[in-house]
């Protein structure tokens, strides 16, 4: 990820391969990495010590120049990167809806003009398409390092004659200023603060810092402190996971361990002697391609596969990637760093420009043209024809509700009028919404008016604050303090409360890591995944207390069963398919396992176990879903999900005779 230093040091290759092994093994899904996303934080550390030692060197030389600056970064980072583009766009073209090969389209523009991390950070949303089937995901990091250094060989040719001591002393200022912002977003704006260079800044200058320091391997305690500095980084690679917000003070671990390794690692001792084994160099050198080429793989395997990756699929593309990976440094990246042959600029620098061209003409033009729909003959089965046309999302309006674009839905009525004879409420997040069409029939059949509100990721429940959801971390208790006192005022025969609860304490393996976190304050410091789950069952006993005081009934929805891969695309691919053969047996195949229910929602049983015991109900609806060992997502001619973890208006009507028998028992 970055450019090797005048004087080379094979113990910082070695850390490479620290770095790039958990994050192949993270993104392939093996849980034993579950913090392998830090090994970016690695990287962003060792670029900037590189780059910085190596401008420094030339301004103490007399030789700085911007140009020549740009000139090796181009040959450092293009070839490969071309190539991994070039490649990704047949697989793209077979393996993509148009509407993927659109949004495919538009992200190669904005990895050659090394702005896909704004590109990502615009395009993520809580319906979003999933970030592992996103080919060029990855890429949001280089373009971090380049938005960096636009900035600092710029500051640099400022500073040129400034002091070592009066560089460190700036260099550490910016540093820390990047990253009290980070500390700040990390609570408020968690995806900004995940893909943008000002919240990521610090760990590149963390690197910087390094080199203006300048190395100390003969420190008397220099083995210790390289020894401690491994030691960080490990931890962080085995013991962070998705629970935890990051970037933030956790992101300390790997960024403080690998600075101790930069400035203290000696190749012939201590930690420095393990990263500098031959292995460890030989994966160090070829990260580079590595880190290029395992997501395209990994993404273009999840976008053609109908259910979750085997495992096994998952480590031989990881090997798959290492070979790939080997070829394209052999091949490509070292020809291309050398002056002579085709990496003399008279050669590479139009061989650069035109591969570029040609790259962003064809992503313009995938993008302009809707991601070229004709490439596919829609199916004449009529099973297929019927599927592929069902509505899959419900209507919101009706009444006096009115939502706005993003599904907020304030207190109102529904459906009916003041003088039916009951009333029901419904109050939720975007589980709630998805709902809608069995409540709307269950008020229907028993002459009942309709009160409801909702918003994507905010439980109804009194005094709980979302951080880094959907708005500010008060709407959702604002939102909850409007159900509860339009319920106080009308006076309903029953109010459900519907909830995704999984998000909130286990979160969403598609959503990116540290989302959704539920508070009992509006902005706590420090607050992890644990502290979300723990606070459930207070929150939801102190709600359903308060319903009950009121003199009003209430009942506890339990969250359907949420599925492991993407059933929208499924259901559009269906469009596509030639005839149902087989059909039932794919919807089986990718149903999501009971056993993989039970351990999702094991988190948020202690809280429905509470409500029960209180006397409150709690609805259970998952097993109208059941077929044998799996809740099904659909039966030939009929789809019960929009996505994930939302029913379809089919899949919410399935459910109609459950809530059905509840509402007459629990409502004489």
């Amino acid at each position: 990820m970055a450019e090797g230093a005048a004087a080379y040091r094979p113990e910082i290759d070695g850390l490479r391969a620290i770095a790039v092994v958990p994050v192949v093994l993270f993104h392939a899904g093996f849980q034993v990495f579950s913090g392998g996303f830090v090994g970016v934080d690695v990287f962003f550390v060792i670029s900037g010590y590189l780059i910085t030692g190596i401008l420094l060197s030339d301004i103490e030389a007399g030789r700085y120049s911007i140009a020549r600056f740009y000139e090796r970064r181009a040959r450092r980072i293009l070839p490969a990167l071309f190539l991994v583009i070039a490649a990704s766009v047949p697989l793209a073209w077979f393996a993509m809806l148009p509407d993927e090969l659109a949004r495919f389209g538009k992200s190669i523009v904005a990895v050659l003009g090394f702005a896909s991390n704004i590109t990502f950070w615009l395009e993520e949303g809580y319906f979003s398409q999933a970030s592992e089937l996103k080919p060029l995901l990855h890429t949001w990091s280089l373009a971090v390092e380049e938005q960096f250094y636009i900035a600092f060989p710029l500051a640099l040719l400022v500073l040129r004659k400034a002091s070592r001591q009066v560089l460190i002393v700036l260099v550490a200022l910016a540093a820390l200023a990047s990253l009290a912002l980070c500390l700040y977003a990390s609570q408020r704006y968690a995806l900004a603060n995940f893909y943008l260079a000002p919240t990521r800044a610090w760990e590149l200058l963390a690197g910087s810092l390094c080199a203006c320091i300048g190395r100390r391997p003969d420190s008397p305690f220099a083995s210790l402190l390289s020894g401690l500095g491994l030691a960080l980084v490990l931890l962080a690679i085995f013991w962070l996971d998705g629970s935890f917000p990051f970037p933030s003070h956790w992101a300390l671990l790997p960024v403080v361990g690998t600075m101790l390794i930069v400035l203290y690692a000696r190749a012939d001792r201590g930690a420095g002697r393990l990263l500098a084994l031959r292995p460890m160099v030989g994966i160090g050198l070829v990260s580079y391609s590595l880190y290029l080429w395992h997501q395209p793989l990994f993404a273009y395997a999840r976008l053609l596969e109908t259910g979750p990756m085997p495992r096994g699929t998952m480590l031989a593309l990881s090997l798959l990637s290492g070979l790939l990976a080997w070829a394209s440094w052999k091949w490509v990246e070292q020809p291309f760093r050398r002056r002579d042959g085709i990496g003399h600029r008279r050669k590479a620098l139009p061989l650069a420009i035109g591969s570029a061209a040609v790259l962003a003409g064809i992503g313009t033009a995938l993008y302009l043209t809707g991601g070229v729909p004709d490439r596919f003959q829609r199916s004449t089965d009529p099973t297929i024809a019927a599927m592929s046309t069902i509505p899959l999302e419900p209507s919101m309006q009706g009444g006096d509700c009115k939502p706005d674009p993003e599904g907020f839905v304030q207190p109102c009525q529904m459906q009916g009028s003041r003088g039916a004879p009951r009333t029901i409420a419904v109050y939720g997040d975007s589980h709630a919404t998805a709902l809608l069409p069995a409540f709307r029939a269950l008020a229907a059949e028993n002459g009942a008016r309709l009160l409801f509100g909702s918003y994507g990721g905010c439980p109804p429940l009194l005094g709980a604050y979302m951080l880094k959801a959907n708005s500010a971390p008060e709407v959702c208790a604002d939102m909850a303090r409007a159900q509860f006192e339009q319920a106080r005022r009308e006076r309903p025969d029953m109010v459900y409360l519907v909830g995704r609860w999984s998000l909130y304490t286990s979160g969403d393996p598609h959503i990116p890591a540290g989302r959704y976190l539920l508070a009992d304050q509006p902005r706590p410091w420090l607050w992890t995944r644990e502290d979300s789950r723990r606070v459930l069952e207070p929150l939801l006993l102190r709600t359903v207390d308060a319903y009950r005081a009121a003199g009003l009934k209430v009942t506890v929805i339990d969250q359907v069963p949420s599925h492991r891969f993407d059933l929208q695309r499924t259901v559009q691919w269906l469009a596509y398919r030639p005839t149902a053969e087989g059909l039932a047996e794919d919807i089986r195949a990718s149903s999501v396992k009971v056993a993989e229910y039970r351990d999702l929602m094991s988190a948020s049983r202690p809280a429905m176990a509470a409500v029960s015991r209180r006397g409150v109900p709690v609805l259970q609806l998952q097993e109208d879903f059941r077929q044998g060992d799996r809740y099904a997502w659909a039966r030939p001619g009929e789809i019960w999900y929009n996505d994930m973890n939302h029913v379809s208006p089919a899949g919410a009507m399935l459910l109609l005779p459950a809530l059905s028998a509840s509402y007459r028992r629990d409502v004489p």
